[in-house]
């Protein structure tokens, strides 16, 4: 029984150990500095801005703009309209904004499609602008469940979009559960339990007969 013994607490401190370490993919967001179409080039200015009200979980899209062709997540996907987004109630939401030309842009979300920026509606500081930066990588919280508009104020026709707010808050990630491998070695250490019980009852009722 010793050796049966000895299988049973090793596997017990494995599923442990195992179960105690992160599980795969729960590791905590980082950001990087934005680049040109991957190149990884730090030769762009960029500013940060982050307003402090925020909540809610982290979403992040990119914008390369162009006063003519329109928004797209690349230099090569830009259209008019740009892409459409959907994000949900409370999201905060972080824009890398980056131009495709040489003139001044800006992000805004039109709420009531006046083709310009007002009191009350999110828009970014500009960028490409001579005297601003390059990229600019900005937040907002999406707390106005809908359908609108995004656009740059210099450009409000041809540099559009549609961002959808929907109604309902985005659920929180499912918990991290037992991973593969702790649930594999619960598995083994309940098979060697049940033939550890088995070959003690065998080994009882055999000392039982030669009595």
């Amino acid at each position: 029984m010793r050796p049966i013994v000895g299988v049973i607490v090793a596997l017990a401190l494995a599923v442990v150990a195992f179960g105690s370490a992160p599980a795969a993919g729960l590791a905590a967001p980082t950001s990087a500095g934005p680049s040109l179409d991957g190149c990884g080039c730090p030769t762009i200015a960029s500013v940060r801005v982050t307003p402090a009200a925020v909540i809610g979980p982290e979403v992040n899209f990119t914008f390369y703009g162009h006063a003519v062709r329109g928004w797209g997540p690349s230099n090569a996907t830009i259209s008019d309209p740009g892409p459409n987004i959907s994000v949900y109630l409370g999201d905060k939401v972080f824009l890398t904004l980056l131009a495709n030309d040489t003139l001044p842009h800006n992000w805004f979300l039109d709420y009531n499609d006046n083709n310009q920026p007002d009191v009350g509606e999110p828009s970014s500081p500009d960028f490409n602008a001579l005297a601003g930066p390059k990229v600019v990588v900005w937040n907002f919280t999406a707390d106005r469940p809908g359908e609108y508009h995004y656009r740059c104020r210099y450009h409000p026709a041809s540099m559009i979009g549609t961002i959808i707010i929907l109604g309902e808050e985005r659920l929180p990630p499912a918990g991290p559960g037992i991973g593969l491998i702790p649930g594999i070695l619960l598995v083994s250490l309940a098979g060697v339990l049940v033939f550890a019980v088995v070959y003690h009852a065998r080994a009882v009722r055999a000392t039982k007969r030669r009595r």
